[in-house]
């Protein structure tokens, strides 16, 4: 089942290292995919646009999200649990 839910720009989406229980799919915006090492450096992974899927692995492991997702501009995300 999907739930449409709005994320304003700025907004963190999903946080490294908390457990995941859904996959998100963008419908509208932009969204930054990085991680954050042990000296707190940032380092982007990609930028996923209308269309691109993220947070699938929390569907099918139990491991907790090695990635952080925030919205680069007003998004409208459809969230797979």
């Amino acid at each position: 089942m999907f739930v449409i839910k709005e994320y304003r720009k700025g907004k963190t989406i999903v946080r490294q290292g908390t457990h995941g229980t859904s996959a998100f799919l963008i419908k509208k915006g932009k969204v930054e995919v990085f991680i954050t090492d042990s000296d707190g450096n940032k380092k982007v992974l990609a930028s996923l646009k209308e269309s691109d899927l993220f947070g699938e692995m929390a569907l099918i492991s139990s491991d907790a999200r090695t990635a952080s997702v925030i919205a680069l501009e007003d998004c409208e995300l459809a969230i797979l649990t």
